[in-house]
């Protein structure tokens, strides 16, 4: 408040303490005067006192004010290093996850290529397993034969064996005979007697 702009204040130019010069001959005027002196004087420090005191809450207000301003500007920079320290945390999160991306695409390969492979050695051991199979078909196959083609060659070896006896006996037999018709010949009166 300004006590100038009040009325009933002193004007500017007043100076306190020193009385207004009054003019001669009036004793009434001057106890009026130094009443009003004295009224507007202790207006003048009522609104000095209002004046010193809005100073004071002013001052509160601003210290408190640089306090709350101080506590957010402090907040704000702690709020900005956790937005910081998140949006870094959050990069690394993301390249995490990138990296377990590949690694499952890798590994989804990976996996691709070894179901193939297997399937390729189920086919080749299905392929295996038959060929086998028929191996040992023909194989029974063969020593079917075998077992025929022995008892046929052990037949024609005793046929054989049996004809070389046959033909030994015949021979004998007949080695025999011709001793006997060598003999005949030569005594034909023998032969009778044979």
């Amino acid at each position: 408040m300004d006590p100038s702009t009040e009325p009933g204040t002193l004007p500017t130019h007043t100076t306190v303490g020193e009385p207004e010069p009054s003019p001669p001959g009036s004793a009434l005027c001057q106890t009026e005067s130094g009443g009003t002196v004295l009224l507007q004087l202790l207006e003048f420090k009522t609104s000095l006192l209002e004046v010193v005191e809005e100073l004071h809450i002013r001052r509160d207000a601003e210290t408190r004010f640089e306090d709350q301003i101080s506590t957010l500007v402090l907040e704000k920079q702690e709020l900005e290093w956790e937005k910081v320290k998140y949006q870094v945390s959050a990069e690394l999160k993301d390249k995490e996850i990138n990296n377990l991306k590949e690694g499952l695409k890798a590994l989804q390969l990976l996996k691709y290529n070894l179901e193939k492979k297997s399937s390729e050695l189920e086919q080749k051991l299905a392929l295996q397993s038959r060929s086998k199979d028929s191996h040992l078909n023909q194989l029974r196959e063969v020593e079917k034969r075998f077992g025929v083609l022995s008892r046929q060659c052990a037949a024609v070896k005793q046929a054989h064996e049996k004809l070389e006896q046959n033909e030994f006996t015949v021979k004998r037999s007949s080695g025999a005979c011709t001793d006997k018709d060598v003999a005949m010949k030569r005594s034909p009166g023998s032969a009778a007697i044979v």
